[in-house]
């Protein structure tokens, strides 16, 4: 009995620790003054990031695109970066930050897009739709492009998404006359264990020596997350012990009646 019960105790003790396993939600922000681009990072989490790795990537400008290492980033703890940007042509354009980082005994990344603009800048010609459908981790992205301007435009289109997620193509060009759309697919394989994850879909061209860029930002979350087979496993161990608890307590039960 005295076994049972320890038994009992371990794996309750085991499964209370998967369900109440720390998380880590970082959060990415840009501000650009003048020449100076600030990136923010923050871990909303209750779990500490681990061995950061963080990579800068513009388009349209050009900056320092080194690696930044970071031991870690605690629960609510801030982490800023300014870095200086050369401008070329006035206007709008796109950053965008892969982060690699440690929670537990897995790697994780994330992808934090922004647009940056001059106090100056220009509206888009291009108007962007953009729709995502998923299939067993398998994603397509689709983006309608629709030139609203009176030229033709040359148009860069970015799918920015985690770096550890495997895509056959990130970027393509093509030429958008006036008043006609494009319609491009962008397909890409996520990871398991993601509760959601974020991704953009940027565009980025220059007319008349004037840059413009758009952004779209999705927020996913995966049909089948790690954290929903926890919870399966989780209840599944508690069910177990149950019943085997019961049917020994039964078969005390039964022992001392036998006696009687």
């Amino acid at each position: 009995m005295k076994l049972m019960l320890i038994n009992f105790i371990i794996f309750f003790a085991i499964s209370l620790a998967i369900l109440n396993a720390g998380t880590v939600t970082l959060t990415g922000t840009c501000l650009l003054k003048g020449n100076n681009l600030t990136f923010s990072l923050i871990n909303n989490g209750n779990e500490s990031a681990l061995n950061l790795i963080i990579q800068p990537n513009y388009v349209g400008v050009q900056g320092n695109s080194s690696y930044l290492l970071l031991r870690y980033l605690n629960p609510n703890q801030p982490y800023n970066i300014t870095l200086p940007l050369k401008i070329y042509n006035k206007g709008s354009f796109l950053a965008y930050f892969n982060v690699t980082y440690e929670a537990g005994t897995n790697v994780y990344s994330a992808v934090f897009p922004c647009l940056l603009a001059e106090n100056n800048s220009f509206g888009s010609f291009v108007y962007t739709l953009v729709n995502e459908s998923e299939k067993n981790n398998n994603y397509l992205i689709t983006v309608n492009l629709t030139n609203q301007g009176p030229k033709p435009i040359n148009v860069s289109v970015y799918l920015l998404i985690p770096k550890t997620f495997s895509a056959k193509y990130v970027s393509t060009n093509i030429t958008l006359y006036p008043n006609k759309n494009r319609e491009i697919n962008f397909s890409f394989s996520g990871e398991n264990g993601y509760n959601s994850f974020a991704l953009g879909i940027g565009t980025y061209y220059v007319l008349d020596n004037k840059s413009y860029a758009t952004l779209n930002i999705l927020s996913i979350a995966p049909k089948n997350t790690k954290s929903d087979y926890v919870y399966i496993i989780a209840g599944g161990i508690f069910f177990i012990i149950a019943v085997l608890f019961g049917l020994y307590i039964r078969k005390i039960i039964s022992k001392k009646i036998n006696k009687s």
